[in-house]
């Protein structure tokens, strides 16, 4: 008889552990529901962020668009590196961006054809400028200062080769290792690329590029060499070159949806290969070289 009250209690007890114990657990429930609420609201706020850097890159690519010159051109090439002879009969300036996949693209495929043809055998002269697109690409700006500090020990296209070819791996300590494997000695690049020398270069290359129209990755300009440092010819980057531009974003992959249908629209050009953009460019060259010369061939083409 004396067994059941001991059980009874112990019922009780039991029942009143567990009432202490739901409202504590609850108060965690509660915790951690503020908690993901939180970060959520922080997500969100990172989107928010991003979307209006977006509307404002795209703000400004129509504003652009809309003041972009639509004769002739002319550009500076003063101070900027260049490969061939500097009397060659034409000149072509790329704007460009080291780390925008189309212009790895021109670098891998058409330039190469080019160098052979043109630039090697005296016909052309090519000149690169620097056209870095903060928003898209972050670390293409670093990358041309540490190709033209590369450039003051003699080892710029050296620089410019390798930064290319390692377009997705372009941190500062990578750009340091680059720069040992092309022989540039370390604490001279290293002050070099931290004292921001090249900057107004740098931002000179953006400046000069819009003013000639340029509103995306690669863009050029080729026209009959001048004996100042200037290039006056014809804008032409819609007819030899997809571009990075705002739409980048979503083309990132080579061969993705996005990037195909970059080859078909608008700033993109419409050749759908590199020897397609090569043939164009060998076209241009051709026209730029005999324009204005009385020894021009009638009804036949010349090299």
């Amino acid at each position: 008889m004396k067994r059941t009250p001991i059980a009874l209690l112990l019922l009780l007890g039991l029942a009143s552990a567990l009432g202490a114990q739901a409202p504590e657990d609850s108060t965690r429930d509660l915790t951690a529901i503020k908690s993901d609420l939180a970060r959520t609201k922080a997500d969100l706020e990172t989107v928010k962020g991003q979307l209006a850097q977006v509307l404002r890159l795209l703000s400004q690519r129509s504003a652009q668009g809309s003041g972009a010159p639509s004769g002739p051109v002319r550009t500076s090439v003063a101070d900027a590196p260049s490969l061939g002879r500097a009397d060659a009969p034409v000149t072509l300036v790329e704007f460009s961006d080291f780390q925008c996949p189309f212009c790895g693209r021109f670098f891998a495929t058409t330039l190469p054809a080019l160098k052979q043809d043109y630039i090697d055998t005296g016909k052309l002269r090519y000149v690169f400028r620097d056209f870095p697109l903060d928003q898209l690409h972050p670390n293409a700006r670093n990358a041309a200062a540490a190709a033209h500090c590369a450039g003051e020990q003699g080892k710029y296209w050296e620089m410019h080769d390798v930064l290319f070819q390692n377009q997705r791996a372009l941190a500062p300590t990578q750009l340091t290792e680059y720069a040992r494997t092309v022989g540039v000695a370390g604490p001279e690049f290293g002050q070099c690329v931290a004292s921001g020398r090249y900057a107004s270069q740098i931002e000179r290359g953006l400046t000069d590029g819009a003013a000639a129209g340029v509103q995306g990755t690669p863009g050029f300009v080729i026209g009959r060499t001048m004996a100042a440092d200037t290039v006056e010819g014809t804008r032409a980057h819609r007819a030899h070159a997809p571009r990075c531009t705002h739409r980048e974003h979503n083309a990132r992959r080579p061969g993705g949806p996005s990037s195909r249908r970059l080859h078909g629209r608008a700033g993109a050009g419409r050749f759908r290969s590199a020897s397609g953009a090569t043939g164009r460019l060998r076209r241009c060259i051709t026209r730029q070289h005999w324009r204005g010369r009385s020894d021009r061939p009638v009804g036949g083409r010349r090299g």
